[in-house]
């Protein structure tokens, strides 16, 4: 439990930013939680099973594994970039080329 409100809190700084730069917006609506062809738009891929891969601002991916509540696991897509998991240790990046 104390972990996991270490982690929420953690990225409160990363939430007001985005909000920050949300509301700075020339007359351009935005939202804060998307799926995520809405920041991958050119990426085909993006628009597959959209309720598991969900973009929170421009630049953190979670996924939901919202098919099975008995699996541990589940595969996900991640567009091309360098992806960082924000709760393994340091160095814990996959680089995808997909797309």
């Amino acid at each position: 439990m104390r972990e996991s409100i270490q982690r929420k809190y953690s990225l409160i700084r990363y939430y007001y930013t985005q909000l920050t730069q949300m509301s700075l917006g020339n007359n351009t609506y935005y939202t804060l939680y998307k799926p995520m062809f809405f920041e991958f738009p050119n990426d085909k891929l993006a628009f597959e099973d959209i309720a598991n891969n969900v973009m929170i601002g421009s630049a953190l991916k979670t996924s939901v594994n919202a098919k099975s509540l008995t699996a541990n696991t589940t595969d996900f897509y991640f567009p091309a970039g360098t992806w960082c998991s924000l709760f393994t240790p340091v160095g814990s990046c996959i680089y995808s080329d997909a797309g």
